[in-house]
């Protein structure tokens, strides 16, 4: 969903710890999409929302399309200085 590559990031105020950040770009998201910017129906819209919501609380379990959002995220955590845990992962890394 390139959504979620848009707007997952977009309202933290740290880059460090912003636990609460997932939680301000679904509303971003929510708000760009009641404004027509962002043109999602509601289904996809519920699954950016879950998608951004959860993507910093190391969830590994829920729709494909939500669970593929956050593999992209921890796929890129290197350009931070962290480095990825196989347990965060949500598919078996083998």
């Amino acid at each position: 969903m390139k959504a979620f590559a848009f707007v997952h990031d977009s309202c933290r105020i740290d880059d460090d710890r912003d636990p609460e950040h997932g939680s301000r770009a679904a509303e971003f998201a929510r708000t760009l999409v009641h404004r027509k910017t962002l043109p999602l129906p509601p289904d996809e819209m519920e699954l950016l929302a879950r998608a951004c919501e959860g993507h910093g609380d190391g969830h590994t379990v829920d729709d494909i399309t939500v669970c593929t959002c956050w593999y992209a995220d921890r796929l890129d955590l290197g350009r931070v200085g962290l480095r990825l845990d196989p347990k965060y992962l949500c598919t078996d890394a083998d």
